[in-house]
């Protein structure tokens, strides 16, 4: 025998062992399961009692798994229920999010390869006078009103008054500025592309900002209270308004001969 041949008959007679010893191993636990399993339970009181006791433990997590289910089963169909109000009418067609991926991919391999012939397509499909075709012009190409009126306007008042120094038209620019900067504009993160639109510096339409805070919650909410700046030597309120007093209650005294009493 070659050096070969002697090497392959050792592993068979080897790998031979091997399965002996775990038929042997297999037989051996079967038996020892057997004997087990056709023994008669014990019938003591601790062993009946052992019994009862685990099948109690057995029964009770049984309930709780299956309350703990029926919660999260109850929890989401709420959830579903709440998505389903949430959404639109478009999105409440599809049952869940895999229905609508799927029909999705179907109609983007039925479409052509090319991205000019897909858009031809689907051009020519909206054209068609069918019902389908009528519903997705009346969805997605709704008419909406035309800003650019409202725009120009805007930026013609701008360009008026923001090379103007008087209090009026500063405070003009400022009720601009803190009329169109508000939370939908920070929220869309658009203050730059709104200031490039109207012809503004960012840091001005960012003041506008603040601006608005200062307004919407102070106790007086006027431009007059927030923003007018008065002269130091200026009349007080109660100055102003002795005149007026005096002429409806003329035997008031004077304030000024009060002061100097």
């Amino acid at each position: 025998m070659t050096k070969l041949e002697l090497k392959i008959w050792y592993q068979e007679r080897k790998l031979s062992k091997e399965r002996k010893i775990r038929r042997e191993s297999y037989h051996r636990c079967k038996e020892r399961h057997d004997r087990k399993r056709n023994t008669a339970l014990s019938e003591t009181k601790k062993a009946l009692w052992k019994r009862k006791q685990r099948q109690r433990k057995k029964e009770k997590e049984e309930s709780r798994r299956k309350s703990t289910l029926d919660r999260v089963h109850k929890y989401r169909a709420k959830q579903v229920k709440q998505r389903f109000r949430n959404q639109s009418d478009t999105e409440r067609d599809f049952k869940h999010k895999m229905e609508k991926s799927r029909s999705i991919n179907k109609l983007r391999k039925s479409l052509p390869q090319t991205p000019k012939r897909r858009s031809t397509v689907l051009q020519a499909y909206l054209e068609y006078k069918s019902p389908t075709a009528k519903t997705v012009r009346k969805i997605m190409f709704h008419e909406t009103p035309n800003l650019k009126p409202v725009i120009d306007d805007l930026k013609s008042a701008i360009n008026s008054l923001k090379m103007k120094r008087s209090n009026d038209a500063r405070a003009a620019v400022n009720v601009i500025c803190a009329s169109v900067n508000g939370n939908s504009v920070q929220n869309s993160k658009s203050q730059k592309k709104v200031a490039r639109i109207l012809g503004l510096p960012i840091r001005r339409l960012s003041g506008g900002k603040a601006i608005r805070t200062r307004v919407l919650s102070s106790a007086k909410s006027s431009w007059t209270h927030t923003d007018r700046k008065t002269r130091s030597d200026s009349l007080s309120e109660q100055d102003k308004n002795w005149p007026i007093i005096f002429g409806f209650f003329p035997t008031i005294p004077d304030q000024h001969a009060i002061r100097e009493m």
